[in-house]
């Protein structure tokens, strides 16, 4: 019994085993196992050439991109979530390279340009076919500019500018022409006359009487500047404005409170005014490149303009240059003074001057003072090392014996006694002397002539 036993478990044992080395003898090798696969998948997967020809077919054509709709969400209960299939990702086919592109030159907007391959070439041929430009209609094409009176405050637009000319449209392009810049040079026409004004009305009078005498002062924009509200003062501006189409009244509209300063006040309401008058002729007015200011107080000479328009070529070519100023604080009536002879000068004159846009709109306007604004031009951080263009015979004279800033006693000690110009017709000749290469070498030569 018990040697049956044995032999029973030794039978069971070799059959079991005999079974395990043949299942092992009948699996498949590696390699075996990676052709089954391959032939199984060959039975699912596209045909790589296929895929190379869809692939080309469809370059530079992606697929179309499902929206979703806003307005009618999916229902989260009729549309249970599933998990999405597990797509396997192909690598990316190399796009073919585009080909060497060369355009007839004459079809190249820069005919030094050639366009290459790539990305130069890709915008090349999207220009090429975009959609032609429709020709302007007669309501596109720009109206020719029609002069509406000389421009002001109340119709800062109707400056006198010829028209832009209109857009070629040539084939699929077009070239629209650049308008040219606008010039800063000095014109009468682009030059603003300003004469501030408070409630001294019967020097305001005197003072608008002389200057509208003078020849071509209607090329001029005139402006009388009021500060404050002063009934006689609007009266005669506003009757002026009538007679004179160029002449326009304007009011400080930056006038601040400045009681508190008492007794110096009024150089407080001056820098103010000062400040109105260039902001209004420099940044709210379009085309004005030069401003000429005067106070109510002074009466011009007859060749008041003519000096300014044969001075400001210089003050427009010569970057050492601020200002042309038509006052000479040392022109005493008991000198010997040349009247057509002009001069430079550190020291800034004021009292009838004339300055650049330039230079207010890039310098002046950042940090003009509160009060004392002309003490503040003569300071070395302002002048910078510039000068001011003066004549040695004065173009002006003050008629201010009562004013907010000179008492009596000082205008007869000092402006009573400043000779001016009575002469219309002065020649003053070549002025290039003035220039700052030229001008010391003069200077020589004068002081040489005079021992």
């Amino acid at each position: 019994m018990r040697f049956g036993l044995w032999n029973f478990l030794v039978l069971v044992i070799l059959v079991w085993g005999l079974s395990i080395v043949l299942y092992m003898y009948t699996l498949p090798s590696h390699d075996e196992k990676h052709l089954i696969n391959a032939m199984k998948g060959s039975a699912k997967a596209p045909n790589r050439q296929n895929q190379l020809q869809n692939a080309n077919a469809n370059h530079g054509n992606p697929p179309p991109i499902a929206l979703a709709t806003v307005n009618n969400p999916p229902s989260r209960k009729s549309q249970p979530w599933t998990p999405a299939p597990h797509i396997p990702v192909e690598p990316p086919l190399a796009p073919p390279q585009p080909e060497t592109v060369v355009e007839d030159p004459s079809s190249i907007p820069n005919n030094d340009m050639v366009v290459s391959g790539g990305k130069l070439a890709e915008e090349h041929h999207l220009a090429q076919h975009a959609l032609p430009l429709p020709h302007p209609t007669e309501t596109e094409l720009p109206k020719p500019a029609t002069p509406a009176g000389p421009p002001s405050l109340h119709n800062p637009t109707a400056v006198h500018e010829p028209a832009a000319p209109a857009a070629s449209v040539v084939g699929a392009h077009a070239a629209p022409a650049e308008p040219a810049p606008p010039s800063d040079k000095f014109t009468p026409e682009t030059t603003a006359i300003v004469v501030l004004t408070c409630k001294r009305v019967n020097y305001l009078e005197e003072t608008m009487r002389e200057l509208l005498k003078l020849p071509d002062v209607e090329k001029y924009h005139v402006f009388i500047s009021q500060d404050g509200h002063d009934d006689k003062v609007a009266t005669f501006g506003k009757k002026t404005e009538r007679e004179f189409p160029f002449v326009h009244l304007i009011n400080n509209d930056m006038r601040q409170d400045h009681r508190h300063q008492k007794d110096q006040a009024s150089m407080f309401y001056i820098a103010d005014h000062y400040k109105f008058a260039m902001t209004a002729v420099f940044e709210r007015m379009e085309g004005i490149t030069h401003a000429i200011l005067l106070e109510e107080d002074i009466i011009v000479s007859p060749d008041f303009l003519r000096f300014f328009a044969a001075a400001a070529p210089i003050l427009d070519q010569d970057a050492t240059l601020m200002c042309i100023s038509s006052w000479n604080d040392n022109g005493y009536k008991h000198l010997d003074l040349d009247a057509k002879r002009l001069m430079r000068s550190r020291f800034f004159p004021g009292l009838g001057w004339m300055l650049r846009r330039q230079l207010w709109v890039e310098e002046l306007k950042h940090k003009w003072p509160m009060s004392a604004w002309d003490h503040w031009m003569r300071t070395s951080t302002q002048h910078k090392g510039r000068d001011c263009i003066i004549p040695e015979l004065s173009r002006n004279h003050n008629i201010g014996a009562v004013g907010a800033t000179v008492s009596q006693n000082a205008f007869e000690a000092k402006l009573k006694n400043i000779a001016h110009n009575a002469d219309p017709a002065v020649l003053f000749g070549d002025l290039s002397y003035l220039r700052k290469d030229r001008y010391l070498e003069w200077m020589r030569q004068q002081l040489a002539d005079a021992t």
